[in-house]
């Protein structure tokens, strides 16, 4: 826990470090210098607009130079070691634990503040005041407003009905057309305006694929794009009506499909997400209405099947968003829905995590957490919370959240944006309970901090972690603005500079990121191809997108990685990755930002100050295999990380008929990080089961093994159409076994 001054952000993953060590389950590597070997390859940064060279082939053996200025040469290897399926811990480094001195409390001026009853010591104009003094390094460059490319994309649309940009602006990023440029779209809910666009030289030019069906027949909000069917092509989802159009090499095909023709009217979210871990991704759509969320389990063959029920996911009323993460460190994924509770004493915010199956084989998540402040001030977060009939309007309402390692312990902590009150949580390891910091500090309260008065007027809706400026210090971005109707409209951008010391510091005015308005959505892109991404803010209602271009000056070292999935989802998303030189240690998630309106290009951006190279590099895929790379250069160099392939399923598509007589084959092989077979024993087992009586489920023989190290196992059908679930197990060195955390579920049709 450290306490920002003002804002407390939270430890929620309570993660040693990860520097090599014999005792820890990871298998020592070569010393410092020595040539190494992984998985990666290297390429131009495949979201840049002006690439000159093709990526190498993800199979590609590379290494890094000895001159860490120059680009590496595809000819040299890379090494790496394997530390299994799951080890059993990882080695520490040690740091200074001790508590940074205490600046007091962060005051943000608010427009129109004198209007509010706010205290004196919280009055001033907007443009004054914003950026506190603060301790550690000074930011060179700014960022620059790009009023033409503002002006052009607030000129999209149908020129006989130009775009208000109504309700909320959201913004999408991906390659549309298949050119491997960036492309970018942009809609409105409210006039069902989907405008997509590239960039060609200082302009911008709209995208017409042939989809078929015009874009603008596919309605409103909570857009997001994912490999949905594993073909490698990137799939648009829109949550208006619950429509994926299907992606192909050329971007985006004629073909669309409904995941139901019974869509409620008011989505106001929507994630991809492996919600049972099976390696296909599902999605999950969130209501701001009465309606239930809905969690779209994906069956393979772009089918998809309604099982918010089924989970006990069929939370009701004003769904925002869901953060995931496996906060308990138990191999499950925990997720906390957001919502804005209006002061309905319903409306809390919950936490859900698989804790077991049930007598009827179906994974069990139960409720673990509730927040509302007005209920029990102390512990915003607890077992089993409950709410009693005192709840108030001003105390509900997170619309966001962004996770990072912004201390840099090995742990990651969690920001909530609030619509009445600014997040401020924090997990205690010692209690398991997610507490209020202004309960914790003694003589300090929330309205102490003028984010009392900040939450209670402005509506906060979305942020990310981003180190702009390279330095090794994660920074935070945060969106606010009302709705109409509220006490005031405007706010400013928020941007948070990351510091050495204590402090997150208010740089906005500063770096010339002074615009003012009523902001909603964040993209974070390298849109003009300089190598520094660039900001996109959309609006909020009639607020117009905000363009500023990145011209902040490195203070320091970067290295670009990229994660593709093969035995687990295809993007990898909940992957960690550990970063280790010295006493430098950070942790990220694969899959950081959990909105539609929050979007970073499809790579991880690991700033390092003056350090030249990491010494380590963990990356923990979904299946629980750990990769270990070793002595990676901070030379900008994108590396792309492919996940080893230790699981396949036979035939792919997982679907056989239910006649009592068809078999299938499940395999699985492990390997190395080379991709050299260990030859280790496996065990396969049916977790669960979904419809199917239990009399039926029957291994054909036991698992064999051959020459190749791969071992596999035989199912037979059964009678009953339903579903399996398979556990495979890894025999370690002691003998014991333990599973990959992707377990392949089979469907009988």
């Amino acid at each position: 826990m450290v306490w920002y001054r003002g804002i407390l952000i939270l430890g929620i993953l309570g993660w040693s470090a990860g520097c090599s060590s014999s005792s820890s389950g990871v298998a020592s590597g070569p010393e410092a210098g020595d040539s190494i070997v992984e998985d990666a390859t290297t390429a131009t940064d495949p979201g840049c607009l002006d690439c000159d060279v093709a990526m190498t082939d993800p199979g590609q053996e590379i290494a890094p130079p000895a001159d860490t200025t120059q680009e590496p040469d595809p000819g040299q290897e890379l090494s790496s070691t394997d530390s299994g399926p799951a080890p059993d811990s990882n080695p520490t480094t040690e740091l200074d634990t001790s508590e940074p001195e205490d600046n007091g409390p962060l005051i943000i001026l608010l427009p129109g503040a004198e209007n509010m009853g706010l205290p004196p010591e919280c009055i001033g104009p907007l443009g004054d005041g914003l950026d506190l003094p603060g301790p550690g390094q000074s930011l060179e460059g700014s960022f620059s407003r790009d009023h033409s490319l503002e002006a052009q994309l607030n000129a999209l649309g149908d020129p006989a009905d130009p775009p208000q940009w109504a309700y909320f602006t959201d913004l999408v990023l991906w390659d549309v057309d298949g050119d491997r440029r960036v492309d970018m779209g942009a809609y409105n809910s409210g006039s069902n305006l989907v405008v997509l666009f590239e960039r060609v030289g200082d302009s911008i030019a709209v995208i017409e694929p042939d989809f078929g069906v015009p874009l603008s027949e596919y309605p409103r909000e909570c857009t997001f794009v994912a490999d949905l069917d594993g073909d490698s092509h990137l799939d648009l989802f829109c949550a208006g009506n619950e429509t994926i159009i299907w992606g192909n090499a050329g971007g985006l095909s004629n073909q669309a499909q409904r995941l139901t023709e019974n869509y409620p009217p008011a989505p106001i979210g929507a994630q991809p997400w492996d919600v049972d871990q099976d390696g296909l991704m599902d999605v999950l759509v969130f209501d701001f209405g009465n309606n239930h969320n809905r969690v779209y389990i994906n069956q393979g063959n772009r089918q998809f099947i309604e099982w918010s029920k089924r989970f006990d996911l069929d939370d009701p009323s004003m769904n925002f968003i869901s953060c995931m993460a496996d906060f308990t460190q138990d191999g499950s994924y925990d997720y906390h829905f957001l919502k804005d509770g209006f002061g309905h004493k319903d409306n809390r915010n919950r936490g859900y995590r698989v804790t077991e199956i049930d007598e009827e084989g179906y994974p069990e998540f139960d409720l673990f957490t509730a927040m509302n402040r007005a209920c029990d001030p102390m512990h915003l977060f607890e077992p089993d919370g409950g709410c009693d009939d005192d709840c108030q309007q001003e105390d509900a309402g997170p619309m966001g959240c962004s996770i990072g390692d912004l201390d840099g312990d090995g742990s990651l902590e969690i920001f909530y944006t609030e619509t009445r009150y600014d997040s401020v949580l924090s997990y205690d390891e010692e209690s398991g309970l997610w507490k209020n910091i202004f309960d914790l500090i003694p003589g300090l309260s929330h309205e102490d901090t003028g984010l009392d008065y900040l939450g209670r007027f402005l509506e906060h809706w979305n942020s990310v972690f981003w180190d702009f400026d390279h330095d090794g210090f994660l920074d935070l971005i945060m969106t606010s603005g009302n709705i109409p109707g509220g006490t005031t409209r405007e706010a400013p951008i928020v941007v948070l500079h990351g510091q050495p010391g204590p402090d997150l510091v208010p740089v906005q005015n500063s770096i010339g990121v002074d615009a003012v308005g009523a902001f909603r959505s964040l993209l974070v892109v390298d849109w003009d191809g300089d190598g520094d991404r660039d900001l996109f803010v959309g609006g909020n209602f009639e607020q117009e997108i905000v363009v500023y271009t990145n011209e902040i000056v490195s203070a320091g070292n970067r290295i670009l990685v990229e994660l593709r999935g093969t035995s687990s989802n295809p993007q990898a998303l909940g992957s960690q990755l550990l970063a280790t030189k010295g006493e430098f240690l950070r942790r990220y998630q694969w899959g950081d930002n959990f909105a539609s309106r929050v979007i970073n290009e499809p790579f991880l951006e690991i700033g390092m100050g003056p350090l030249e190279d990491l010494d380590e590099l963990l990356i923990t895929w979904p299946t629980g295999h750990v990769q270990r790379v070793l002595n990676i250069p901070a030379d900008g160099s994108h590396l792309l990380f492919t996940e080893p392939e230790v699981i396949r399923v036979e035939p792919a598509s997982r679907h056989i008929a239910a006649d009592g007589q068809s078999t299938l084959s499940i395999l699985a092989q492990p390997m190395d990080d080379q991709g050299n077979p260990t030859h280790q024993n496996v065990d396969f087992e049916v977790l669960y089961y979904e419809d199917i009586p239990a009399e039926q489920i029957e291994w054909i023989a036991p698992a064999q093994k051959d020459a190749s190290g791969t071992s596999s196992r035989q199912l037979r059908a059964p009678n009953t159409p339903g579903s399996v679930v398979v556990e495979i197990s890894v025999e370690q060195e002691d003998g014991s076994f333990v599973p990959y955390l992707i377990r392949p579920r089979i469907w009988f049709d």
